[in-house]
């Protein structure tokens, strides 16, 4: 089974950002989960749901609610481009996604290494150039800073034979 976890946005700002996704999606980008932030990217795990929420909650008992800042929007540029609004990288994020990823490291099959931390919630994905060059400023009108605070996370799973992610369990931060 695939799993990630991410900080699930508010409700407010996850129907604003999930209305930009609709609006600017081309088609080719499977919208699979609510708009979030990644702390760890999909991993195929082979352990219960019940080890690996353990492994999860153990790495976050210290973990103190901490403020999130939705900044600029900007782009990844690779096959196909993808435009999101950065977050700001606080000590609390850094550390919260670094605890989550070690823990992770040690028990996943699978997992995608990423050489740095973005944090990201991505607006529009597999944009060919000229949709890319189309849609960017756009978006960038649409998008206002924004934060709030985060009190939980989120495990999340992916059946192979479903086109969405399924909340398996959400952890707060105390």
């Amino acid at each position: 089974m695939k799993y990630l976890i991410a900080i699930l946005l508010p409700d407010d700002i996850a129907k604003d950002m999930s209305a930009i996704q609709q609006k600017y999606n081309n088609g080719r980008w499977n919208i699979a989960l609510p708009p979030h932030i990644t702390l760890v990217p999909p991993m195929v795990i082979d352990k219960s749901l019940e080890e690996i929420s353990a492994i999860v909650k153990q790495s976050v008992e210290n973990c103190k609610p901490f403020e999130v800042d939705l900044k600029n929007v900007e782009y990844f540029a690779h096959k196909y481009y993808v435009i999101y609004q950065s977050v700001n990288i606080t000590p609390e994020l850094e550390n919260l996604a670094g605890n989550l990823n070690d823990a992770c490291q040690k028990i996943a099959i699978k997992i995608k290494k990423y050489d740095k931390f973005v944090a990201h919630v991505t607006l529009s994905n597999d944009l060919d150039k000229n949709e890319f060059i189309k849609r960017f400023p756009q978006i960038k009108k649409e998008i206002a800073e924004r934060s709030f605070v985060c009190h939980q996370i989120a495990l999340l799973s992916r059946d192979p034979n479903k086109d969405k992610w399924e909340i398996e369990d959400i952890f707060e931060l105390k």
